[in-house]
């Protein structure tokens, strides 16, 4: 929140203003909207959290030794993989017309290896506002 307010936007918390437990587009949650005031509603919903495995094989030399038929014996190299899993969060967000009820712009953003919502809030807050900003659906501040 604080970073659209940064931004030069009057922004409001939905989860103060709206209805709990009521889903958007009912009567009673459109009404809430409208009584805000607002111009516009930004949603973001989390669509997924996939775990992604990635298995690389590298060359390492192989073991080696002494040997009666010579001064070393053994495989040259030796194939050693690692295998490496992290996660990817993908989340959808909507800018929406509150006179239209309209989608006037939507995009899906992924985190790589999301720690906590609480740090990857503000990294994801600059990615939605800039891209708002580029767009001119957020004035450019100064």
């Amino acid at each position: 929140m604080q970073k659209l307010k940064d931004a030069g936007v009057d922004a409001a918390s939905g989860y103060r203003t709206l209805p709990q437990d009521t889903p958007p587009g009912e009567a009673v949650w459109n009404a809430a909207v409208d009584a805000s005031g607002a111009d516009a509603l930004l949603s973001v919903r989390l669509l997924r959290v996939d775990t992604k495995t990635q298995v690389v094989t590298t060359m390492a030399p192989g073991p080696m030794g002494w040997g009666a038929w010579g001064p070393w014996y053994g495989p040259g190299m030796a194939a050693v993989p690692e295998i490496q899993q992290y996660d990817v969060a993908t989340a959808e967000t909507n800018l929406w017309d509150v006179k239209t009820h309209r989608v006037v712009w939507a995009g899906t953003t992924e985190t790589f290896n999301p720690s906590s919502v609480a740090k990857e809030t503000p990294g994801f807050a600059d990615v939605i506002i800039g891209q708002l900003k580029a767009r001119g659906l957020i004035a450019a501040k100064g």
